[in-house]
């Protein structure tokens, strides 16, 4: 006998008002045969199985997958069958506030705080830009617009997402980290548990805006709370571990509030798009998906590394001063910017930590800008030069004498020896604590950028890399007003501005030109 997804909620009714509930009841045994949830075709299964394991890496991926389980209405699963063709372009989008736009205002509501943050702004925007794809039969397009709106939709559903206060800059990547690696357990716990999640959305032009003020406000009672439990020594040892019971229970009625939420949205949009939404088959796309795994595995296992000895910094940060200033995550930093904490944000009292049994030991303060080469290695921003491959390898962004002394000892010693080494062979002959192979992933893509274009030198290609504009390809793409803008957000930064120092962010001018290049090179290199 089969077992519906025990999350499934009850069909949506007309109102001018979103409901949100979250009631742990025995619901077997209860639901009218016509309330069932249909289950996933074999195909279906298989391919979500696959992106699950291969591509997901964070929250994000699993939240704007797993609602495809809960999609009741037949153009909604057309809808999601699209977007699983697309799956690349959608979980890019996914991720692109958090990697790309890095606006973080647009994550948080504060519900305490006259309702501060652009989050609904930013899922109304995101709204009308996918439905107009839509429309178009800009499917691919689309794709990434979700895949945006889900992020955007279901930040405010992380309480932490939903006020502000000193300890929770504390706790707030530690924890973020462990909900991330404990996804699995915290969904599988929804899943077998006994929950009934009810997400009506409401009627009239605004009912996006008004999903997420709901959502936040579910939220936003457990923010006190979260902090209190959230066990930091024990999540920086082992993320999971810092999550207890009441802490997983907290967070299982949230994933279960943001994918129910999600599916409802989908439905929506789907029953409002003009377009005929096609049966797209899912073979193929079964077959790529297949081929990537491996690299995809890489890439989950590099990322794993980078935050964790980021958290371990800021674990040794607080130890050492009580408080979380050189590595507060870029997100809290940039809305604090924007919002300072009201005099009235009160927390529980994280209790005191005692130190682990073995001593943690703080990440350079590289990992906290790991495009950056260490400060006694850098000048000022140079002009734009040509640089070639032959070039030594000291006249390539972000690395100083001493690195390239490094790398000379290891037999590299030009830029095209460089770009032509594998980056896991290098740190590992290297055996460095802080060289890893992200970080020289990095240092490559700024390089490429140098030598293939212009125009560009070191600051601005390290910008780039920042941003995640990471080849020319991809420069090639971009559009000069939104690639300006969102240099100009990261120059605000503490990193930015590090890597700027005495420099102005470069004008609409200059990153119209480098785009320009970008698009010359791609077009030689296809001739």
């Amino acid at each position: 006998m089969t077992r519906w997804p025990s999350i499934c909620d009850l069909p949506s009714m007309d109102s001018s008002n979103p409901i949100v509930r979250v009631s742990r009841l025995p619901l077997w045994g209860t639901r009218s045969p016509n309330r069932k949830c249909p289950p996933l075709e074999n195909g279906m299964s298989r391919i979500i199985t696959i992106l699950r394991a291969a591509h997901c890496r964070s929250t994000h991926h699993y939240f704007a997958l797993d609602a495809f389980a809960q999609l009741k209405t037949p153009r909604g699963i057309l809808l999601s069958n699209m977007l699983t063709k697309y799956y690349d372009a959608y979980l890019k989008g996914a991720k692109a506030p958090d990697t790309e736009f890095r606006d973080f205002k647009n994550h948080v509501l504060h519900v305490r705080d006259n309702h501060w943050g652009g989050a609904p702004r930013a899922c109304e925007k995101w709204l009308r830009i996918a439905i107009e794809q839509l429309d178009n039969e800009q499917f691919q397009e689309a794709a990434y617009s979700l895949g945006v709106l889900s992020h955007y939709f279901t930040d405010p559903i992380m309480p932490l997402h939903t006020g502000s206060s000193e300890r929770e800059g504390i706790v707030h990547r530690p924890m973020e980290w462990s909900v991330c690696k404990a996804y699995e357990e915290i969904y599988a716990e929804l899943n077998h548990g006994k929950m009934r999640v009810e997400f009506q959305l409401a009627n009239g032009d605004a009912w996006i805006s008004d999903a997420v003020f709901a959502a936040a406000q579910a939220s936003n009672p457990h923010y006190e709370r979260l902090i209190e439990i959230y066990d930091l020594q024990r999540g920086v040892k082992n993320p999971p571990d810092g999550l207890n019971a009441e802490a997983r229970e907290i967070l299982s009625n949230m994933f279960g509030i943001a994918i129910t939420g999600w599916a409802r949205i989908l439905e929506r949009i789907a029953e409002q798009s003009k377009t005929t939404i096609p049966a797209m088959p899912l073979t193929m796309t079964t077959v790529i998906a297949a081929i990537q795994i491996p690299s995809k595995w890489v890439i989950r296992k590099i990322a794993s590394v980078q935050e964790q000895q980021a958290i371990k910094a800021l674990f040794a940060e607080f130890q050492s001063t009580g408080k979380v200033q050189t590595h507060l995550p870029e997100e809290v930093r940039l809305v604090r910017a924007e919002r300072p904490m009201s005099a009235s944000s009160t927390t529980p009292p994280i209790p005191t930590l005692t130190l682990p049994s073995e001593p943690v030991v703080q990440a350079p303060a590289k990992l906290a800008s790991p495009i950056l080469a260490p400060a006694t290695e850098t000048s000022s921003p140079p002009a734009s030069t040509n640089t070639s491959v032959s070039d030594n390898l000291v006249d390539a962004p972000s690395i100083g004498p001493k690195t390239a002394a490094r790398f000379a000892n290891i037999g590299i010693t030009t830029i095209g020896q460089f770009l032509a080494s594998a980056p896991e062979q290098m740190a590992s002959q290297l055996n460095t604590q802080w060289i890893t192979p992200a970080l020289i992933e990095d240092w490559q893509a700024q390089a490429t950028f140098v030598t293939s274009i212009a125009s560009l030198c070191g600051y601005k290609s390290q910008l780039l890399v920042a941003i995640d504009c990471r080849t020319p390809a991809q420069l090639a793409e971009r559009d000069a007003d939104e690639l300006t803008a969102a240099i100009a957000r990261y120059a605000q930064t503490k990193a930015g501005q590090r890597i700027l120092r005495s420099s102005t962010p470069p004008d609409e001018t200059n990153v119209a030109r480098w785009i320009a290049e970008a698009r010359e090179c791609s077009q030689q290199r296809a001739a």
